[in-house]
């Protein structure tokens, strides 16, 4: 392999590096400023909170595009957000990794579905305080509701 191939070679995994790192920012508290950094299928998540920052990294196994959803997904009045794609299969539904802030410790902790493994087309019923998504069992829908705990129940 001559020194040319080579120099391309790296140039363009630099270059895929660079078009897959993407970031967003939000405030999920009034002292709170988040920063989320896709590094291919890593998620890194800094929050500078009240002068304190803290980094946590998350990991996703899917070939499916990622996309972000900022929403109070515990009804605290709290910024969280969610992280989803369709299903790897034929991608007839969207699976969801949901993130609540945590604001006593300054970081978002994932929650799981009160069901099911997955939140798998997940709504959010502002009204009654509630996710509601879909699981299976044996092969048959059912819905799932679950009610995840305000910042005065955070763990």
């Amino acid at each position: 392999m001559n020194i040319e191939k080579v120099i391309l070679a790296v140039l363009a995994a630099f270059v895929c590096m660079s078009i897959q790192a993407q970031s967003l920012k939000f405030s999920p508290g009034k002292k709170s400023e988040v920063k989320l950094l896709w590094r291919g299928s890593r998620l890194d998540v800094s929050v500078n909170d009240n002068g304190h920052h803290k980094l946590s990294e998350f990991a996703f196994e899917t070939d499916k595009r990622l996309h972000i959803k900022l929403e109070d997904f515990n009804f605290d009045g709290v910024g969280d957000f969610a992280v989803w794609h369709t299903d790897d299969g034929m991608g007839t539904y969207t699976i969801f990794r949901v993130f609540v802030y945590d604001t006593k410790k300054g970081i978002f902790i994932e929650y799981s579905p009160g069901c099911g493994d997955e939140f798998i087309n997940l709504t959010i019923d502002k009204q009654n305080k509630i996710l509601s998504s879909t699981y299976y069992e044996d092969n048959i829908p059912k819905q799932c509701v679950t009610k995840l705990p305000t910042k005065a129940a955070n763990r």
